[in-house]
Parts: C-alpha cells; sequence; structure tokens
C-alpha cells in the first residue's frame, strides 16, 4: 500500500515538474531568448507541430493499452520497470539537461537547459518510445499468440452470455406457456359461461351480474388483470363458437370495474 502510495506521488510530481517546464519553455519561446543547441528547435512551428502529433499517437497507444489486461502481450510496456522509469523520466530529463547547461559555454541558462531537457526526454520516452515499443511488441509471436487466445475467450465468453441469455428467455416463455394452459384448464368452462350470459343482451344480463363478478374476482385472485384480460380474450373466442355476436362480450368490462386495476 505504501508503495502504491509512494508511486502515485511521484508519478504525479513529475507530471507537475513537466507541466511547469513545457509552461517555462512556451514562455521563453515567445518572450525571451532560447538558449542555443536543441532548444532552439522550438522557436519552430514545425517542432510544436511534431509534438502535437506524438501526443495523439501516443495517448491513441495509451487508452488502446488499457483495454490490454494481460502483461503476457506486452513485457516491455507493461512491466513495472518500465513503468518506473516512465515516472522518473521528467527528473532524469531535467537533471541531464541542467547538468549539460552547467557545463556548457553559457551555464546561466541552466534553467532553460533544465526545462528542455525534461521535455524532450519526456516527450521521447512518452510520445516516442512507449508507442513504438508497444506496437512492436504486438509484433512479437508470444504476443501475438496471447492476443488470439485473448479474443477467442472474449469470444467464447460472449457466446456463451448469449446462449444463457437465450435460455433465461426460453424458461420465461416456457413458464409463460405453462402458466396460459393453466388458465386455459381453469378458465375455459368459465368463458363458455360469460359467452352465454351475454348472448342474452345488455337488459337481462343485470340478472347475471353477480356471477359475472364473481368469475372476474376468481381470474383476477389466478393471475390478476392480465389472467383476466385473457378470460376476456377466451370469452370473445366462445361466443364465436356459439354463433353469437363477440361484441356482446363488451357487456362483460362494465361488470368487472373495481376488480384489480382493470
Amino acid at each position: 500500500m505504501e508503495r502504491d502510495k509512494r508511486n502515485l506521488i511521484i508519478g504525479r510530481a513529475g507530471w507537475v515538474w513537466f507541466g511547469l517546464c513545457a509552461i517555462y519553455m512556451v514562455a521563453r519561446t515567445i518572450w525571451g531568448d532560447v538558449a542555443w543547441g536543441v532548444l532552439s528547435a522550438f522557436r519552430q512551428g514545425a517542432a510544436w507541430v511534431l509534438l502535437l502529433v506524438c501526443s495523439l499517437f501516443a495517448a491513441v497507444f495509451h487508452r488502446l493499452g488499457k483495454r490490454q489486461e494481460t502483461a503476457c502481450e506486452h513485457p516491455v510496456t507493461r512491466s513495472g520497470q518500465y513503468a518506473w522509469f516512465c515516472r522518473i523520466s521528467p527528473f532524469l530529463g531535467g537533471t541531464g539537461g541542467a547538468l549539460a547547461g552547467l557545463l556548457g559555454p553559457k551555464a546561466a541558462d541552466w534553467p532553460a537547459w533544465a526545462a528542455g531537457g525534461t521535455v524532450l526526454v519526456v516527450g521521447l520516452s512518452r510520445l516516442v518510445a512507449t508507442p513504438l515499443l508497444y506496437a512492436a511488441e504486438m509484433l512479437l509471436p508470444a504476443s501475438r499468440r496471447h492476443l488470439k487466445a485473448r479474443i477467442a475467450a472474449a469470444k467464447a465468453q460472449r457466446r456463451e452470455a448469449q446462449l444463457a441469455k437465450e435460455r433465461i428467455l426460453a424458461e420465461i416463455e416456457a413458464d409463460a406457456q405453462r402458466t396460459v394452459e393453466e388458465w386455459n384448464a381453469i378458465l375455459r368452462p368459465r368463458a363458455s359461461e360469460l359467452a352465454r350470459m351475454t348472448i342474452t343482451g345488455p337488459a337481462a344480463l343485470e340478472a347475471y351480474r353477480g356471477r359475472i363478478v364473481d368469475i372476474g374476482i376468481e381470474a383476477w385472485q389466478l393471475g390478476g388483470v392480465a389472467c383476466m384480460r385473457h378470460l376476456h380474450t377466451m370469452a370473445i373466442e366462445a361466443a364465436k363458437e356459439e354463433a353469437s355476436d363477440p361484441r356482446s362480450i363488451e357487456f362483460i368490462a362494465p361488470c368487472w370495474e373495481g376488480i384489480g386495476h382493470w
């Protein structure tokens, strides 16, 4: 735990140092004289364009790298030693640049050399070396074998998940079918009875209101409103078999008002 916390602090400190150096280089490029040598390249817009392109290139590979869950495919870039090097690379570049500036002909420019060394080392390590190493690792035979195996395992997992969903859906459909069959067995006589009662028309239907309500309550207790609607549909079919007008079944609806959420 302490080790992870230390690594996190060092990594954040490195990015803060890199950011300060980059700001210093931009400010010195715009408002001051840039030190001689490699730092003078920062005066050229092409250098900044190249830095931007490399940043986008590195971001793409960094995003791809997050998807790789195994270090077997990337033994270098996913190793702890390389991660540690990336964390301390800003400080290595700054130290090297400062020493080069102090030993050079213009020792007073050592801050610019330190900042330039930091930006240069971080740019080469993070934006150039890491993507290239990452791409090279993908070409290794062992990495390709692991990649194929991981892709095959992912496909098998997705296929198994799809089969599991299909099995669940099949079970749900089977349960629904069994429920409908149970309802049909119980409610078929009730549907025929409703069809016979509604043939008499709305005037004589008042005499059967109590029985119609009882049948509706029985259906609601059996399967709720869904069962009542199923019984209503069965009654329409029964009315057709009785050679009656199926629209007469609509007389049932007012009698069932207040049962559940009908």
